[in-house]
This record gives structure tokens, sequence and C-alpha cells, in this order.
């Protein structure tokens, strides 16, 4: 059994008979519920060929997805999270494209924590203590871990540097 079809080209929002129609069909098309096979056209009774572009977008979500899952189980996920949230995506690469090597190579410890703070040089048997030493020789302090975060943000020791570089940074 074979049915006439005619395709015609219509404007967008146009007053043509059946526009409505047409538009309500395309919508439960897109959702899945379309015509039976059987009374399809020959043509439109086989599968639709894949797109290799489709395919592509398709594979790099669910390789991007995996990634995320992996990143956010990581050990290194919440340590990242507290310098910059953005890391290790675009804005990062963007960040370390306009500074010189020297620089590029601070900010990479700093987000790795793989810097000359006591907290890694403990865990490579460099020193004895994992502990910041401005906060054992300071009167009143309680010992802490040395971390990239402690360093910037909670030392004691460094605080007038802090209300400095905020002064000065506005």
């Amino acid at each position: 059994m074979q049915v006439p079809l005619k395709i015609n080209w219509i404007a967008g929002h146009s007053e043509v008979q059946g526009n409505k129609e047409a538009d309500e069909l395309a919508k439960n098309t897109a959702q899945g519920q379309s015509s039976p096979s059987m009374v399809l056209p020959l043509l439109l009774r086989r599968p639709l060929p894949y797109s290799a572009d489709a395919e592509k977008q398709l594979y790099t979500k669910e390789v991007k997805t995996m990634w995320a899952e992996q990143w956010a189980s990581s050990p290194r996920h919440e340590h990242m999270t507290h310098v910059d949230k953005s890391f290790p995506f675009t804005k990062f690469r963007t960040i370390l494209h306009g500074l010189s090597r020297a620089q590029s190579s601070l900010l990479i410890q700093i987000h790795s924590g793989h810097i000359p703070l006591n907290a890694h040089l403990h865990k490579l048997n460099c020193v004895d203590t994992d502990k910041c030493q401005a906060c054992i020789t300071r009167p009143g302090t309680i010992p802490t871990k040395e971390t990239v975060t402690h360093f910037l943000f909670d030392c004691p020791a460094y605080h007038n540097e802090r209300h400095h570089l905020d002064a000065t940074l506005g």
C-alpha cells in the first residue's frame, strides 16, 4: 500500500491551513510517537542513518560524564575546590596561558598541593612534622597542619600580610 506524500515548505508562524496540525505531529514524532511503520512510505520504513557528528557528541558527553564522576570521587577534588572551583577546566588553562613559566609552576603547585609546605614535605619524609612552624612557635595558637589553605587563608602568623593584600587589591 502506498501513501501519497507531499512535502511543502511553509514559512514559520504562517496562517497556512494545517500548520498547527503539522507542528503537533512534529512534536509527537520528536517525543517518539510516530506513525506505525506499515503506513509509512517504503523509503521511511528503514532506520535512519547515523550522524557521525551526533555520535561524536554522544561519545564526548559520555566521556565527560564519566570524567566528572571520577573527578568528584577523587581525593584531590575537595582540595581543588577550596582553591578554585573552576579547576581544571578551560578557565584555568586560560589563566596559565598569560603567566610566565615560574608563575605557572607556582600556581600548579598551589593547586595540586605539591608545594614546599610541611603537609607535603612530611609525606615525602623531608620534615619531621606536618604542622605549621609559625603556629608552633606562636604562643596561644594550636599547631595546625600546614596546608595551602591554612597558609593562604588561616595562619595567624600571616594575618597582617593578608590584610595588606586585601587592602591593596580592594
